[in-house]
C-alpha cells in the first residue's frame, strides 16, 4: 500500500512540474542537423565580451567565454539548432586541456589560434633579387613560402592537398581560375571531394607591394637584407580572406615578377579555399 501511495505521489509531482513549466519548455532548442569534423579546427574568441557556452539543447549555460580570453578552442562538431521559426549554426568547442566544452553560436568565435597577434614585424626572409624557376619567370624562394605557410598553419588554417593539386595544375598549364577552367581542372584531376560549387577563388595584385615590404618608407631592398615584412603581410592577406569566407583550408599561388633591385617587383596572388 505504501508503495502505491509513493508511486501516486511521484506521478503527481511530475505532473505538476510538467504543467508548471510550459514557458521553459518553449525556450529549448532542437537539433536540425549535426556533423563531426574529421580534423578539428582551431578557433578563438571573437572579442572579450560575455558570450556563453551552452549544453546541446541550449537549455543551460555552461561557461562564459569572457573567462577564457587566451584559450584556443577545438571545434569538433557543428549543428543547426532551431528555436521556433529561427535556426542558427552552432559549434561544439573543447579547450586544449579538455576541461571546458560546450556549444556556442558560430559568430562568437573566429578561426585561428588564440595568441597575441603583433603587428607585422621583420620576417627574417632573405628574398633574393633575381631568383627564378628556369624559363618560367617565377621566383623560387622556398624560405618565403615556408615562413608564410608555417605562420598560416600556426594560426589554425591548413593547406588542402586537393586544392594544391588544382593550383599546380592551373599554374603548369597557365590556366586562369575562371569558373569554367576551374571545373575543367577538377574534372581532369579526378578530385572527387572538390566541385566547382565548394571551391572559392580570390585573386589580387597588390599595388602597394613596396609598402608590404617596408610600411614606413616603401624600400623594397629591405626584403633582400631580411629586414622586410613581406611574409607577414602575405600571411595577413591570406588570413583576412579565409576568415571573411569562413574557410579554414586553402592553397596559395604567389606569382612574382620583376626585380627588387630595379624596384619593379610585382606579385599576383591566387587564393583557392574550400567552402
Amino acid at each position: 500500500m505504501l508503495k502505491k501511495i509513493s508511486l501516486l505521489l511521484a506521478i503527481g509531482v511530475i505532473g505538476v512540474l510538467g504543467l508548471s513549466t510550459p514557458a521553459a519548455a518553449k525556450t529549448r532548442y532542437t537539433m536540425v542537423d549535426h556533423s563531426t569534423y574529421v580534423q578539428p579546427q582551431n578557433y578563438h574568441n571573437r572579442d572579450t565580451r560575455t558570450h556563453y557556452l551552452w549544453n546541446w539543447n541550449h537549455g543551460a549555460k555552461l561557461h562564459n567565454l569572457r573567462n577564457y580570453p587566451h584559450t584556443t578552442w577545438k571545434v569538433t562538431q557543428t549543428a543547426l539548432l532551431k528555436h521556433g521559426r529561427k535556426a542558427a549554426r552552432y559549434y561544439y568547442v573543447v579547450s586544449a586541456n579538455g576541461r571546458t566544452s560546450g556549444w556556442v553560436w558560430h559568430g562568437f568565435v573566429t578561426a585561428g589560434t588564440a595568441r597575441k597577434r603583433a603587428a607585422a614585424s621583420v620576417d627574417g626572409v632573405y628574398f633574393t633579387s633575381k631568383s627564378y624557376y628556369a624559363g618560367t619567370g617565377r621566383y623560387s624562394n622556398a624560405q618565403l613560402e615556408g615562413v608564410v605557410t608555417q605562420r598560416i598553419h600556426d594560426d589554425g588554417f591548413a593547406v588542402n592537398n586537393d586544392l594544391a593539386m588544382v593550383n599546380d595544375y592551373n599554374w603548369s598549364n597557365q590556366l586562369s581560375p575562371t569558373p569554367s577552367q576551374l571545373a575543367q581542372s577538377i574534372q581532369a584531376l579526378h578530385r572527387k571531394r572538390l566541385t566547382p560549387a565548394n571551391v572559392g577563388v580570390v585573386t589580387a595584385t597588390p599595388a602597394d607591394l613596396a609598402h608590404w615590404i617596408d610600411p614606413q618608407h616603401g624600400n623594397e631592398q629591405l626584403e633582400v637584407t631580411g629586414q622586410g615584412q613581406l611574409a607577414s603581410h602575405l600571411v595577413s592577406w591570406v588570413e583576412q580572406q579565409l576568415t571573411a569566407h569562413h574557410a579554414t583550408q586553402y592553397s596559395l599561388y604567389d606569382g612574382f615578377s620583376g626585380e627588387i633591385s630595379q624596384n619593379t617587383l610585382h606579385v599576383q596572388l591566387i587564393l583557392y579555399y574550400l567552402k
